[in-house]
């Protein structure tokens, strides 16, 4: 029965930004989706956000990413690649500490406003030598595997 009862974790977006919701009950369609990895239902849909059960349009949700992915270093890494999962990842990397995530082969550090002990001479030599893939994200890691590419290739 295509309206069974669902507990697919989304992203409800809305103008404040976005809650974590819960799919209380499938549309008689199916759920389609979109190439953004949102969610297409094309009419409303039934959801828990906190202790409220409230109907929204389809359109205003995306697919959250399991739990595991929460302090995932790689974005490129999510299940579900959508803004709300990038923000969120990228919040709770923050709020444990850790500024810096890998975007594919990008970097991306969120500046908390704070002094942060992770730029001293003492933490640089923990980076030197190392690689990319056997080190957390880290602008010491970046230069460390610029620095490594350069002297292979003899260029700067």
């Amino acid at each position: 029965d295509a309206s069974r009862v669902q507990s697919e974790k989304v992203w409800l977006v809305h103008q404040e930004g976005f809650s974590p919701a819960t799919i209380v009950k499938e549309n008689k369609l199916g759920m389609k989706r979109t190439s953004s990895g949102g969610l297409d239902l094309g009419e409303k849909v039934k959801v828990q956000v906190g202790n409220s059960v409230q109907v929204v349009d389809g359109e205003d949700l995306e697919r959250a990413n399991p739990a595991k992915f929460d302090l995932a270093e790689d974005l490129a890494s999510l299940f579900y690649l959508n803004e709300s999962s990038i923000l969120h990842t990228l919040r709770q990397r923050l709020g444990n500490g850790l500024i810096h995530t890998h975007a594919g082969p990008h970097m991306v550090i969120v500046n908390p406003g704070l002094a942060m002990p992770i730029y001293s001479d003492k933490i640089s030599q923990v980076f030197r030598g190392c690689r990319r893939e056997d080190m957390p994200p880290h602008a010491f890691a970046a230069a460390q595997v610029a620095y490594n590419n350069m002297l292979k290739k003899r260029a700067d």
